[in-house]
């Protein structure tokens, strides 16, 4: 993918955001069936945490460190604190583009003060080769997360240059956890995608020849299509997200892949790695 497509795609999921950011958020309130895994794995369930005595993650002392990349409305922080024992002191960085689906200021602070949320375009840094770990002011972080942020990233260079940030901003044993759509593996997705592409794209001045496969214009509930009522998304294979681990693994070790999410329970496939 040519970087002038990068960037049509990019301002295409960022006018969509902007336009439909309390929309969106009004149906992106519930956590993920796949969370509860992920904290599973990485050794911060309830039924695990509490029982932890030393390690990266039971030092009373030192604040939990978490980085979420695509933050959103903060959901997954907000399932985080429920899910971890009161008393475990937490210091979380938000990352995200768009800053209207977060709540005003003064909730912000009431209810999470332990959050700091940085605005940073995530995509648009990637795209000109600047180095995303300088532009996030957060420490080496024990967890760090990107969950819905993945299939807006055009081209494989750049996810690749996604993942390998999001390791070198976690600290040394912590880990790393992502999630990948893969709407078109089911059958009622796929057909809505195909139908929906192929009739946004007439649209647009984009070269039909310059998307990857699996790369997708979606429509947003009923809304007409137009500016600020699409997105652009891939549908990732299982062999994308493995040539990605693979892409980082002299860093990180993958501890697990899985698929959750969604009435299938498949909508999602996660990879989980541990910083070397």
């Amino acid at each position: 993918m040519d970087r002038i497509t990068a960037e049509i795609l990019c301002k295409i999921t960022d006018d969509f955001y902007a336009a439909q950011a309390q929309s969106f958020s009004a149906t992106r309130q519930a956590p993920w069936e796949g969370w509860e895994r992920v904290l599973d794995e990485v050794g911060l369930h309830p039924a695990t945490a509490a029982s932890l005595e030393q390690g990266l993650f039971r030092n009373a002392a030192v604040p939990f460190t978490a980085l979420d990349v695509g933050a959103g409305n903060l959901r997954f922080f907000k399932y985080l604190r429920e899910q971890l024992p009161a008393e475990w002191q937490l210091d979380l960085y938000a990352v995200d583009n768009c800053d209207a689906m977060l709540p005003d200021e003064e909730a912000l602070a009431n209810e999470m003060p332990y959050v700091r949320f940085e605005k940073v375009d995530v995509l648009q840094r990637l795209i000109h080769g600047a180095d995303l770990v300088d532009a996030i002011e957060a420490p080496a972080c024990s967890l760090v997360t990107s969950f819905g942020l993945m299939h807006h990233v055009p081209g494989m260079a750049l996810r690749a240059d996604l993942l390998d940030a999001l390791v070198r901003m976690t600290a040394p044993g912590g880990y790393v956890a992502v999630s990948f759509w893969q709407f078109m593996q089911n059958e009622e997705l796929a057909a809505k995608a195909l139908e929906t592409h192929a009739r946004i794209l007439p649209m647009l001045q984009l070269n039909p020849t310059m998307l990857d496969p699996g790369d997708f214009l979606l429509g947003w509930q009923d809304e007409a299509p137009g500016p600020g009522t699409i997105r652009y998304c891939h549908s990732f294979t299982s062999e994308e997200v493995g040539a990605l681990a693979a892409q980082v693994q002299t860093q990180a070790e993958v501890v697990a892949r899985f698929e959750a999410d969604g009435r299938t329970g498949d909508l999602n496939q996660y990879l989980i790695l541990k910083r070397l």
